[in-house]
C-alpha cells in the first residue's frame, strides 16, 4: 500500500514560485536572482525556520541595477551623513559597477555595521567590501 504524499510546506511552496529550490536529504539549495541583498537574506531565513532543514546553500545572486556610479556613491554618502552616529567625513566610498568598497575609520563595531548596512541598502549594490578600521579604546579616550 502506497502512502499519500505529504503536502509541501506552504512557505517552501511560496519560495518555489520565486526561486529554484532543491531539497535533498535536508539540504536546501536556493538559486535564482533577487533585486536586493535583504531579499537574499530573507529567503535564507525563511528556509532556516522550516523543520527538517539540516543546511542551506544560498546561491541567490543579486541583480545589478542600472544605476549611475556617481549617483550610487552620492546616495551612500548622503545616507551616512544623515546618521548622527556616523562620522561620514572619515569614510571613503568607492563604487565600481555595483561593487562598493568602504575605507576609513569608525568609532565602534556598532558604527561599522551601520555603515555597511547603509551601503547595502542602496539600490544597485551587489557587493560591499568593508575595509573600515575601528578606533581602539585608547584613541577614543585621548583628548
Amino acid at each position: 500500500m502506497k502512502l499519500p504524499a505529504r503536502p509541501e510546506n506552504p512557505r517552501l511552496a511560496r519560495l518555489r514560485t520565486r526561486f529554484r529550490v532543491k531539497v535533498r536529504k535536508g539540504l536546501v539549495t536556493l538559486s535564482g536572482v533577487v533585486d536586493r541583498r535583504f531579499q537574499r537574506s530573507a529567503a535564507e531565513s525563511a528556509v532556516r525556520e522550516l523543520s527538517g532543514v539540516k543546511g542551506i546553500i544560498n546561491q541567490l545572486k543579486i541583480r545589478p541595477a542600472r544605476v549611475d556610479v556617481s549617483d550610487l556613491r552620492h546616495g551612500i554618502e548622503e545616507a551616512l551623513e544623515r546618521n548622527a552616529e556616523i562620522e561620514a567625513e572619515n569614510i571613503d566610498v568607492d563604487v565600481s559597477g555595483g561593487h562598493v568598497t568602504l575605507r576609513g575609520k569608525v568609532q565602534s563595531l556598532r558604527v561599522r555595521v551601520m555603515v555597511e548596512r547603509a551601503a547595502w541598502s542602496a539600490p544597485g549594490v551587489t557587493a560591499v567590501e568593508d575595509h573600515l578600521s575601528v578606533a581602539d579604546a585608547q584613541e577614543r579616550l585621548s583628548p
